[in-house]
């Protein structure tokens, strides 16, 4: 982890001559590891059914960036169909931090960096149910945020740190999320959980994968949520069935007010169709 950071620390420093506030990130990761370390400790004293408790039948949604994942997701969670993670228990993953700092979260939410994420793209905050690829990030200083928003700016290519044919993290990562998982069903009183992850659950066996094209979230919502159902192994109720219709006929008006300005990444539309053309061929 410290390796990774002063990688982080070089890169803005030589990318962006920014010297000073790389350094107190550096320090926020390292007392944010030792604090959750503590807490993590601590659990099983307080809350003792963590040594008993199992995962059972989680429902993974994987997929890319701007996919609908997040409204799926968002989705099956509001309507108690099992819980998701929230943005402030994956800072801090221990329950008994949690209990702690829980009058705290208002306040914490006036200083999160969350709140300067374009909402028209995607609307977060402390207390909003999220990725749980953050958890890994605040944890390890690792994985597709580490990457994303620090290390790529690196000189030197280090997309191998990241490239699981080169360089393996899932035990840990899995062993990490599972803990994370019991001690947020404990906590929520939930017996499922619904994570979502861009990364390592690509690993997951077929017979176990539903597809869900973004097309069928727009404009066939209603069907394939029933779809879904019966694949999870859940009855809808009347109330939740109703639900669903109202939300088909929303999605199949919604526009996104978000919108990408090609000239700001200094791309056109042209250059995209040429790189992007041995691809969509045929």
């Amino acid at each position: 982890m410290l390796s990774r950071l002063l990688l982080m620390w070089l890169a803005l420093s030589f990318s962006f001559d920014i010297k000073l506030a790389p350094l107190f990130t550096i320090i926020g990761f390292l007392l944010l590891r030792a604090i959750n370390s503590i807490g993590l400790a601590l659990d099983p004293v307080f809350f003792p059914q963590i040594r008993r408790m199992k995962m059972t039948r989680p429902i993974v949604i994987v997929g890319n960036p701007r996919s609908g994942t997040t409204f799926l997701h968002r989705f099956l969670v509001e309507h108690d169909l099992g819980a998701g993670m929230r943005l402030w228990k994956m800072l801090f993953p221990s329950l008994t931090l949690q209990v702690l700092l829980r009058p705290f979260v208002p306040l914490l939410e006036r200083f999160s960096p969350a709140k300067h994420h374009a909402s028209a793209a995607h609307v977060t905050s402390l207390t909003g149910i999220e990725t749980d690829d953050p958890a890994l990030f605040f944890r390890y200083f690792d994985g597709f945020f580490a990457y994303g928003f620090f290390l790529a700016w690196a000189e030197e290519d280090v997309r191998a740190l990241f490239d699981p044919e080169t360089r393996d993290t899932s035990g840990r990562d899995f062993a990490f999320l599972e803990k994370m998982w019991i001690r947020h069903l404990i906590g929520e009183k939930k017996g499922r959980m619904i994570p979502k992850l861009f990364s390592l659950t690509v690993r997951i066996p077929k017979e176990s994968v539903m597809v869900v094209t973004y097309d069928r979230l727009m404009m066939d919502f209603d069907q394939l949520m029933l779809e879904i159902m019966a694949f999870i192994g859940v009855t809808p109720s009347d109330e939740l069935l109703a639900i669903i219709r109202t939300t088909a006929e929303r999605q199949r008006q919604f526009k996104s007010a978000h919108h990408y300005d090609l000239q700001r990444f200094g791309l056109s539309a042209a250059k995209i169709r040429d790189d992007y053309a041995p691809f969509l061929r045929g």
